[in-house]
């Protein structure tokens, strides 16, 4: 009962907000992507840069901040539903099947070329 709760309260709020001061990626923002819901994230948010302007705004972590934004967001339908839309964009890159792919890709590189040829590279 409690799932179905939580995934209808993000399917009916305008927006989610997660002012955090340290998150290191912001599982229940990413759950609000999911659900269609725009979000305001804070710089601190490991998931900011995959949000920032598709599907939420990023923001300094501050009380002014926070509430312009938020404000801001509220009162622009036509922003809303910009970042509304740009959360089924987001959304597809939020299951596994991307970072295991990236990962499986990088194990397949070490071992054709062994570990002297095999560049490191940044899983996004």
């Amino acid at each position: 009962m409690f799932d179905q709760e939580k995934w209808a309260a993000y399917r009916d709020a305008h927006v989610f907000v997660l002012p955090s001061r340290n998150e290191n990626f912001g599982n229940t923002a990413a759950e609000a992507v999911a659900s269609g819901t725009p979000v305001i994230v804070t710089e601190q948010c490991g998931i900011a840069p995959l949000l920032a302007n598709e599907a939420g705004l990023v923001v300094k972590h501050d009380v002014e901040n926070l509430a312009e934004t938020l404000s801001y967001v509220l009162m622009d339908d036509k922003l809303r539903r910009q970042l509304q839309a740009g959360c089924a964009k987001v959304a597809l890159h939020l299951g596994l099947a991307e970072p295991v792919g990236k990962r499986e890709e990088l194990y397949s590189d070490y071992i054709s070329g062994g570990a002297e040829h095999v560049e490191t590279k940044e899983l996004e």
